[in-house]
């Protein structure tokens, strides 16, 4: 491990004389090994190193994805957003860096193929969800994506609107057009939301009927 590591700080050191660094290769995770971080997220507050090394693992491989799947992943991570939100200072860095690296996983996790069958999220963890767009410009990207990949009731589209800034913040998406995934997904779930008559006159007050025509 060691020579390694010295080859790779040589080939580094070296990289002006155009040495490119030899790629350093994966552990591949086991069954077993996906299902006690699985485990350790649905039991308790994780740390962010935990949710990192999920991550990678989901993305590494599609066995992977879908051993956590069956474990049962979605819920465990919806889970740990709401938790994450729910302690005495939810507006703390190291708390939202938690539930910020749950719903990226979630957001990865949910546009799998069939990912999102026999997950039922409650109210409240699509409404905690829904608060994130309030964070960063990819966790605002993270939200939109889960909320799109969840069939949306009547009842759970006129909650979500009275969800705090959740629409203010989804027309400024809108408005910002960072890039064509942000825009196409942010005007895919203000079109889904529209479709309660209730959140119409919600959606005019907050200017999407500008946004979109801009």
């Amino acid at each position: 491990h060691t020579l390694r590591r010295l080859i790779q700080g040589w080939c580094l050191a070296n990289r002006p004389n155009g040495i490119e660094r030899t790629p350093t290769q994966k552990k591949i995770a086991t069954a077993q090994q996906e299902l006690n971080l699985v485990r350790e997220i649905s039991l308790g507050s994780p740390n962010l190193s935990t949710m990192r090394e999920l991550n990678d693992m989901a993305r590494e491989q599609a066995q992977s994805r879908k051993n956590m799947l069956e474990a049962g992943v979605l819920p465990a991570l919806a889970s740990s957003i709401t938790r994450s939100l729910v302690v005495s200072n939810p507006k703390s860095p190291s708390k939202l860096d938690k539930a910020a690296e749950a719903l990226k996983i979630l957001a990865f996790l949910c546009e799998s193929e069939n990912a999102i069958m026999g997950w039922n999220p409650t109210l409240q963890q699509l409404s905690d969800i829904a608060w994130l767009l309030a964070n960063d410009f990819q966790s605002r990207l993270n939200a939109v994506r889960v909320l799109n990949s969840v069939q949306l009731s009547s009842e759970m589209k006129r909650t979500l609107v009275e969800t705090h800034g959740l629409l203010d913040n989804l027309v400024q998406m809108v408005k910002d057009n960072r890039c064509p995934k942000a825009l196409t997904a942010s005007l895919t779930l203000l079109h889904d939301l529209l479709s309660v008559s209730s959140n119409r006159v919600r959606a005019a007050e907050a200017g999407a009927v500008q946004a979109v025509v801009e």
